[in-house]
């Protein structure tokens, strides 16, 4: 996604700013998240409009995606910035191969069909 070409975009921006390198990786990662959220956030509110949004399946993830980006948030204070860097160096590589490797999109992502979203979140009332 957009953090492949954000985070070492801001990171060398950073650095170039003369930025301190233990402050340079985390506000590249601050700052890519940012620009995240802003653009989750209009496109959930135009597919919400559209109806594309199962809302209790919605509500049942959010709890746990907010609890795992707090403590991620806090545990990236706690590891050394040269940890994190390797970190998402060899998170990108191992996604760079695993496309090379793929033929297909499909096959990078197992989707569930759409009736068992919609089920598994109680409510049926939309494969009427």
């Amino acid at each position: 996604g957009g953090g492949f070409v954000l985070v070492p975009g801001f990171l060398w921006l950073n650095r170039h700013m003369g930025m301190e390198e233990s402050q340079a990786m985390l506000t590249a990662v601050a700052t890519s998240m940012t620009t995240m959220i802003i653009t989750a956030w209009v496109a959930t509110r135009r597919h919400r409009r559209l109806g594309n949004v199962v809302l209790d399946l919605s509500r049942a993830m959010s709890w746990p995606l907010f609890f795992g980006a707090f403590a991620g948030a806090i545990l990236a204070t706690k590891v050394p910035v040269e940890i994190l860097k390797t970190a998402f160096a060899a998170f990108c590589l191992y996604s760079g191969f695993r496309m090379l490797r793929t033929k297909h999109a499909e096959d990078l992502v197992e989707v569930a069909p759409v009736e068992t979203i919609v089920l598994s979140s109680g409510d049926s009332s939309h494969l009427e």
